[in-house]
C-alpha cells in the first residue's frame, strides 16, 4: 500500500469531496498504463465460445480498466474517471516518457491523474534481461513519477504497480525471482504493489499447458510451447475485482 501520508490525505479530500458534494464535486482521476493485455487484447476470449472484438482497436471496453470504472461509479455514481492509456508491446520507460512530458488526454488536464496504475510487468519480464526492466525501464517511470509529486503540494499522482504476469515456457524461478523483485521495489519506494500472480500461481503452475482460465491459451508448434501473454475474460473480471477493492480502500 502507498505509504506517503500527505498524498493519502489529498485523495481522502478528494474521495470525501466528492461523497458529499456529488454535483459540484470532480471525480477522481486515474491513469491506466499498460501493454497490449491492458489495452484488452483478447479480453472477451472465453470458454463458451462466444463472439470476440477486434484485436486492431487500441483500448477495448471489456479491459479491466474499464470495468474498474463502472464497477466504483455503480458503488458512487461519479466518483471515478479512469483514462486507459495503454498501448501494445511497450514497457515502464514509454510511462516514464508520458509523464515526463505531460502527454495527458484532455480529461486528465490541466494537473494530471491522481493515481497512476502502471501494468508493464508481463512485457517487462518478457525482456531478453529483466533485470534491466526493473533495475532500469521502471526506475525511469519511478523517478519521473518521485519529480511530479515533488512539484505539487498534494504529492499526487500516487503510483500503483500491477504484477499481472505468471508464467512464461523457462525455467518457473527466474519468473519467481521477477515477482520478488517487483515486490522489493515497492517497499524500497513507497509505492503501491498489486498482485494478479500471487492470487493464481500455484494454480497455473500445477498446469502450465493446459490451464487456461487464468493464463493465455498455449499450444505446441514443431515440439516447442508457443505461450499466449492476453488471458481471456476471466482475468479481466477478476482484474476489476482486484484494482476496484484496493481504490476503495483509501476510502
Amino acid at each position: 500500500f502507498p505509504q506517503d501520508p500527505v498524498a493519502l490525505k489529498s485523495l481522502y479530500s478528494i474521495l470525501q469531496q466528492r461523497f458529499e458534494n456529488p454535483d459540484t464535486a470532480r471525480p477522481l482521476k486515474v491513469a491506466v498504463f499498460g501493454g497490449s493485455l491492458t489495452a484488452g487484447h483478447g479480453c472477451l476470449e472465453n470458454p463458451l465460445g462466444m463472439p470476440t472484438q477486434s484485436f486492431l482497436k487500441r483500448q477495448l471496453p471489456c479491459a479491466w480498466p474499464d470495468r474498474v470504472q463502472d464497477l466504483l461509479n455503480a458503488f458512487a455514481p461519479g466518483l471515478v474517471n479512469i483514462t486507459n492509456m495503454a498501448m501494445a508491446a511497450t514497457t515502464s520507460d514509454v510511462g516514464a516518457t508520458v509523464v515526463d512530458y505531460q502527454l495527458w488526454p484532455a480529461e486528465l488536464l490541466p494537473d494530471g491523474p491522481d493515481i497512476i496504475v502502471a501494468s508493464f510487468s508481463t512485457n517487462d519480464a518478457l525482456a531478453d534481461a529483466p533485470e534491466t526492466k526493473i533495475y532500469e525501464y521502471m526506475q525511469l517511470l519511478i523517478e519521473s513519477i518521485h519529480k511530479e509529486r515533488n512539484c505539487k503540494t498534494n504529492k499526487l499522482p500516487l503510483l500503483f504497480y500491477i504484477d499481472d504476469f505468471i508464467a512464461w515456457p523457462g525455467p518457473v524461478q527466474k519468473w519467481l525471482d521477477f515477482h520478488h523483485d517487483l515486490h522489493e521495489l515497492a517497499e524500497w519506494h513507497g509505492f503501491g504493489y498489486i498482485s494478479y500472480a500471487n492470487a493464481f500461481r500455484d494454480i497455473v503452475h500445477a498446469d502450465l499447458m493446459q490451464e487456461e482460465t487464468f493464463k493465455g491459451k498455449w499450444k505446441i508448434d514443431k515440439g516447442k510451447h508457443v505461450a499466449n501473454p492476453h488471458p481471456g475474460l476471466s482475468f479481466h473480471i477478476v482484474m476489476s475485482w482486484l484494482i476496484s477493492y484496493n481504490i476503495l480502500n483509501l476510502s
